[in-house]
């Protein structure tokens, strides 16, 4: 229907072979639907496609039995001449976006017990159909399980189960005890997948705690077993980054996970680095987005301060204020993203120039809810670090980093340095 058309609707036919004259011919008319009976071509394509093979199923679905609420997947493989269309079936009708080799149902329903799956796959020539499949959807009888608690930031306790629960069950405060009710349970609310609870607790844990829980079900109406209860550690997300032409391996530092905002990242207006890692591994939601890029990269560091390794200590990122390698006015300033607001943030700073004697004070701007400073000096640096305490992200939890030299700097370029970060949630009683 060309009426009102911009860009998003064509009309394909495949498959059209020409006479033994090598002719096509093509017509046009209007159809049962079209109540001005006006006809249109504006353009058209004609493209020869390779030789086609006939759709061989190599893999067809085949018959599942499920649990109720758990996952079913069915899956084909073909062999013929791409490119493919797939299209799966439930009980004959075709089931909506499912047009992949592999269609899973996230979670299987008692009403789909006896469901029968098939899928037709087709080239452009050749369509098959596969043989049926068959759902059988067995009830729940077994108890939700808990499996894990923990907690990253004191304030909140993540309790992880081992299938879906019922959400009606899940948001009465009564049903979680923590530390033997020495510490007051807010609201309990689940989480998107299904399978989590986190609890919003009235004070923050600092240490090792326990959680038991009564009362929740799972979606089939099985009750969690009495005496459920699990144990965890406060596991705070502390990062460190190293800012320089390469990173921090973990054979330098075996100890730690580091992220590496390397030359390529924080030399571009647009450069991220995504799902950082904590220093024991954890992956978070957490980012890092370059906001005002980085000239380059220094190699001039110190080797001889052992708090970071060498990888850390010996590079750094730098700006500047007068041109210097094409660039002036570089005043280099990300983001970090996802931090969570309930907490206040440490924020410890390093760099080191060697082989110089003027002044090279770099200052670090700190912004979010509120906002910290701090400078240092990197020239002929060791082991001089500076921190800014207390730092609390905004209501979308993002703190912004800037630098600038500070009025102490006397560098003709006036340089600036970044070249170790760490940042930590604040400690409970730093906070206090």
């Amino acid at each position: 229907d060309p009426a009102n058309n911009i860009d998003d609707r064509i009309a394909t036919v495949a498959g059209i072979i020409p006479d033994a004259l090598g002719e096509i011919t093509i017509s046009l008319t209007a159809t049962d639907r079209n109540n001005r009976h006006a006809i249109c071509l504006g353009a058209m394509q004609m493209d020869e496609i390779p030789e086609q093979a006939p759709i061989v199923f190599l893999e067809e679905p085949t018959d599942q039995t499920v649990v109720e609420y758990r996952p079913a997947t069915f899956q084909v493989e073909v062999d013929s001449t791409p490119p493919y269309t797939v299209q799966w079936f439930q009980d004959g009708e075709a089931i909506p976006d499912a047009n992949e080799f592999t269609y899973t149902i996230d979670i299987v329903t008692p009403d789909l017990d006896g469901a029968v799956f098939s899928v037709t796959v087709s080239n452009l020539l050749y369509s098959a159909t596969s043989g049926a499949a068959v759902l059988t959807v067995a009830p729940d009888v077994s108890a939700p399980i808990l499996l894990t608690v923990r907690s990253t930031n004191g304030y909140t306790i993540e309790l992880a189960f081992d299938e879906l629960l019922d959400s009606d069950t899940v948001g009465a405060v009564d049903n979680y005890v923590v530390n033997e009710g020495a510490v007051t349970v807010n609201s309990a609310e689940l989480d998107e997948d299904g399978r989590t609870v986190i609890l919003m607790l009235s004070e923050r844990l600092n240490a090792a705690f326990d959680v038991s829980v009564a009362g929740v079900q799972d979606m089939a109406g099985n009750p969690l077993a009495a005496g459920a209860a699990a144990a965890g550690q406060v596991l705070p997300e502390v990062l460190l980054f190293d800012f320089g032409s390469g990173g921090t391996p973990t054979t330098d530092d075996p100890n730690n996970t580091w992220n590496n905002i390397t030359e390529s990242v924080g030399a571009s207006d647009s450069g991220q680095l995504l799902n950082l890692m904590t220093t024991d591994g954890r992956t978070t939601d957490i980012d890092l987005v370059m906001l005002i890029h980085f000239n380059g990269a220094n190699q001039s560091g110190t080797l001889e301060f052992d708090r970071f390794p060498t990888d850390a200590t010996r590079d750094s990122l730098f700006g500047n204020t007068e041109t210097f390698s094409g660039r002036s006015d570089v005043f280099p300033s990300f983001k970090l993203t996802g931090l969570d607001p309930l907490l206040t943030y440490v924020f410890t700073f390093y760099a080191s120039r060697m082989g110089i004697r003027d002044n090279r004070e770099t200052g670090y701007t700190l912004t979010g809810a509120n906002s910290g400073f701090a400078a240092l000096d990197v020239a002929a640096n060791i082991e001089k670090v500076v921190t800014a305490a207390g730092i609390e992200p905004d209501a979308g939890g993002e703190i912004t980093i800037s630098l600038a030299p500070t009025a102490n700097n006397n560098n003709a370029y006036h340089f600036t340095y970044l070249g170790v970060m760490k940042v930590e949630p604040t400690p409970e009683s730093a906070g206090d």
